[in-house]
């Protein structure tokens, strides 16, 4: 009977690190110089050190070579050799980058003509000088396959320099959401203090229907409303009198005088609109014209005659007077009425505008919410990548902490 093998169940756990984002650059820098590939980078910094001690000795006897008057060489070789940059340490990229400069370099140096190199050989200087060169050659190409060991033995320093990337990458996005929660912050405070805004235009606007549109217009239709009983009343008392005078006052100028009669009926028919130039006029020929009246048709037509030229003198002036008044007070609503719409529409233009205001501060807030969420999954996403490549190159197995 075969056994089960149990080990698995026993097996202890690695420990998970916590680390915070902030000291993750130190801990790869640690890494890089206490882990295993520390013997990576030793290797990577020597050969590097050995190309730099070589070029400035190969610099000094250039400057010998120069002061002996062989400036042929040195003028193209010593300027082409000043362009090697230095490196910053414990950078692949760098020393990379360093590689692909150098070998440049050397390529132009080895471009110059043989026989300017040639004179060289005439001193011991010149002599050393082409073997520096030649050396420098070989560690340049030493360089190559130290930078070449990254994809075989030491593959995980790329795991580390990329998770270098990755957290300058990751801090990039932290800067960029802490940019966008500023910015949601202040469009938050401008949303607010635009809503405030637009709740004091909302109380200026019922502040001004209530104290300065509806004050002055009930207070202007009341006077318009106590004139027209007035003018009312005025039209009754006359429409009553001229009434009261009509029958009477009809059946003498009917028998008397044709014409006067057929214009004092049409006149009875709309009294107080008849009353014009023409109306007194005839009153005028009423009382001068001798109409043969006996002694009652003539006190009747004087009671007539004395309340037209007194009473309803009076009144008429009275009514139009009121009339005109009335007129006025009309125009002066009109008026009021007028510029308190434009008030209102103005407000009302300035309400609308701050709602819109609101609506656009919203759009722009859910867009940067939205642009802050897609940061926040794309954080994550780069946290996870970043906690991944660090496992791969130290094996250690950590959780990034924000």
């Amino acid at each position: 009977m075969s056994r089960i093998n149990l080990k698995f169940l026993f097996r202890k756990k690695k420990q998970i690190k916590i680390i915070q984002f902030s000291a993750i650059k130190s801990y790869i820098e640690k890494i890089k110089k206490e882990g295993e590939v520390s013997e990576y980078y030793e290797k990577l910094n020597r050969s590097y050190e050995n190309l730099m001690k070589k070029t400035d000795e190969i610099k000094k006897n250039f400057k010998k070579l120069e002061n002996m008057g062989e400036k042929n060489f040195t003028a193209l070789a010593g300027k082409t050799l000043e362009k090697i940059e230095k490196v910053d340490k414990f950078k692949i990229s760098s020393f990379q980058k360093f590689y692909t400069n150098t070998f440049y370099i050397i390529n132009k140096i080895k471009k110059i003509p043989v026989q300017t190199q040639y004179e060289l050989l005439k001193y011991e200087e010149g002599k050393k000088t082409i073997e520096l060169l030649n050396s420098f050659l070989k560690d340049v190409n030493e360089l190559k396959k130290v930078l070449a060991m990254r994809y075989g033995k030491y593959s995980a320093v790329n795991h580390l320099e990329n998770a270098t990337k990755k957290a300058d990458e990751i801090e990039n996005i932290l800067n960029n959401i802490k940019d966008v929660e500023k910015k949601i912050e202040s469009i938050r405070k401008e949303k607010e203090d635009t809503e405030r805004l637009l709740e004091r235009k909302l109380n200026s606007i019922n502040h001004t229907k209530s104290d300065i549109n509806t004050k002055r217009v009930i207070e202007l239709r009341n006077r318009i409303k106590t004139l027209d009983d007035n003018i009312n009343k005025i039209e009754f008392d006359l429409r009553s009198n001229i009434l009261r005078a009509r029958r009477p006052i009809s059946k003498i100028l009917h028998s008397k005088n044709k014409k006067l009669f057929e214009f004092f009926q049409n006149f009875m028919k709309y009294p107080l609109e008849n009353i014009n130039e023409n109306f007194w006029k005839v009153v005028a020929l009423i009382r001068f014209k001798d109409n043969k009246l006996n002694k009652d048709e003539s006190r009747l037509l004087d009671e007539f005659l004395t309340f037209t030229d007194h009473e309803l003198k009076r009144k008429i002036d009275d009514y139009n007077n009121l009339r005109e008044e009335k007129n006025q007070l009309r125009d002066t609503l009109k008026k009021v009425s007028s510029e308190n719409e434009k008030a209102l529409k103005k407000i009302g233009d300035e309400k609308k505008n701050l709602e819109e205001n609101v609506k656009t501060i919203d759009k722009r807030l859910k867009n940067l919410e939205r642009e802050r969420h897609s940061l926040q999954l794309l954080l994550k996403k780069n946290i996870k990548t970043l906690e991944i490549m660090i496992k791969k190159a130290s094996g250690d197995k950590i959780k990034v902490k924000i």
